[in-house]
C-alpha cells in the first residue's frame, strides 16, 4: 500500500484535476490525495505569507459555524471547509514537487468535454428558447460558467507563459473552446471575469495581442444569437429588472452583516433565511446566494473572514 501510494501520488493528482468538475469526485481524489502524503509522510512546505490568509479565512468560517444563530443548519454546510483543506494543502505541496507540462492535460481535456456537451445542449434545448441558459453537466449554469472560466484562465496563461510549444497551441485551442458555451450560458458575471482575465494578462504578458480583446466582442456579437448581445448591455442598465434586484440583495446583505459583524450569522443561512431580510423592491424572496462575493461572506462569516478572502486575493496579485 505504502509503494503503491508513492509510486502513484502523480497520477492521483492528475485525476483529481481531471475530475473537477465533477465535485464529489474530484474532492474524493484530493482528500485521497491528502491522506496519501499523511501516511507517506510527506513533509509539507512551510507555508507562505499568501497561504496564511487562506488559512485563516478556513478558521473564521469554521467560527462562523460554531457561532452560527443555527448551529446544525451551518454544520451541513460546513462540508466545504474540507474542500479547502484537501485541495489547498495537497497543491501546496505538489505546486512545489512537480513541473511537469503534461499536467495541462488535465485542464484540456475536460475544458474541450465541457465547451463540447454545453454547445450541444444549446443546439439540442436552446435554440427555440432566447432565455435558454445552458448548464452543461453542472446543476446551474453559474456553476457550469465558472468552471469554463478556470479553465480559461489556465488555458490562456499556459498559451502565453508556457514553454512546450506542442502544448501551448492545443491549450489555446481549448482556451477558445471554452468562450462560445461561456457566453451562451448567459452568465453576465463570467463574462466580465474573462475580460479582466484576457486584458490583464495581454496588458502585462504580450501587450502585441491585445487586439484580440476588442476582436473577441466583435466576432461573438456576429456569431452568437443576439439574446447574448443583449445581455452584455444590460450589464450597464442599472434600470434592468436583475441588476436593481443584485443592488438590493447587497443593501440586504450589508444589513444582516451590521447585526452581527464579527462572525456573521453563519454558513448558508443569510441566503436561506432571506426571504426575512429582504428590501423592499426587491424581486425574489429566495436566493441561491448574493451574486457578490463581498456580500456573500460578509452576512455569512463577517468582516475578519472579508479581510482574509481579500489578503489571499492581493497577495495572489502582487507576489
Amino acid at each position: 500500500m505504502h509503494l503503491f501510494l508513492k509510486n502513484n501520488l502523480n497520477l492521483i493528482f492528475f485525476i483529481s484535476l481531471l475530475f473537477f468538475p465533477f465535485i464529489a469526485l474530484g474532492n474524493f481524489f484530493l482528500l485521497l490525495l491528502f491522506f496519501s502524503l499523511i501516511i507517506l509522510k510527506e513533509k509539507l512546505p512551510e507555508i507562505d505569507f499568501q497561504t496564511s490568509f487562506l488559512i485563516l479565512y478556513v478558521i473564521f468560517t469554521i467560527f462562523s459555524i460554531i457561532f452560527s444563530i443555527d448551529f446544525y443548519r451551518s454544520l451541513g454546510e460546513g462540508k466545504e471547509v474540507l474542500n479547502f483543506i484537501a485541495y489547498f494543502l495537497s497543491l501546496i505541496y505538489f505546486s512545489k514537487k512537480i513541473k511537469n507540462d503534461k499536467l495541462i492535460f488535465a485542464f484540456i481535456i475536460p475544458s474541450i468535454f465541457l465547451s463540447l456537451y454545453g454547445i450541444g445542449e444549446y443546439f439540442f434545448k436552446g435554440i427555440g428558447d432566447k432565455n435558454y441558459r445552458i448548464h452543461g453537466l453542472q446543476s446551474h449554469y453559474m456553476t457550469y460558467s465558472g468552471f469554463l472560466l478556470i479553465y480559461f484562465a489556465v488555458l490562456v496563461s499556459y498559451f502565453m507563459l508556457g514553454e512546450n510549444k506542442k502544448f501551448k497551441r492545443i491549450s489555446f485551442l481549448g482556451a477558445l473552446f471554452t468562450i462560445p458555451p461561456i457566453f451562451l450560458s448567459l452568465t453576465r458575471n463570467t463574462w466580465i471575469g474573462l475580460f479582466a482575465i484576457l486584458f490583464f494578462l495581454l496588458l502585462f504578458f504580450n501587450k502585441k495581442y491585445l487586439i484580440l480583446f476588442f476582436l473577441i466582442p466583435l466576432l461573438l456579437f456576429i456569431f452568437l444569437p443576439d439574446t447574448v448581445g443583449k445581455r452584455i448591455f444590460s450589464i450597464f442598465d442599472l434600470k434592468d429588472k436583475t441588476n436593481f434586484d443584485r443592488l438590493m440583495m447587497w443593501k440586504a446583505s450589508f444589513n444582516i452583516f451590521l447585526q452581527k459583524p464579527i462572525t456573521g450569522f453563519g454558513l448558508g443561512i443569510p441566503q436561506k433565511d432571506y426571504i426575512f431580510f429582504k428590501e423592499e423592491g426587491g424581486i425574489r424572496e429566495r436566493i441561491p446566494h448574493f451574486h457578490s462575493n463581498i456580500f456573500q461572506i460578509l452576512p455569512e462569516r463577517g468582516i475578519f473572514a472579508l479581510i482574509s478572502y481579500f489578503g489571499f486575493i492581493i497577495t495572489a496579485l502582487i507576489s
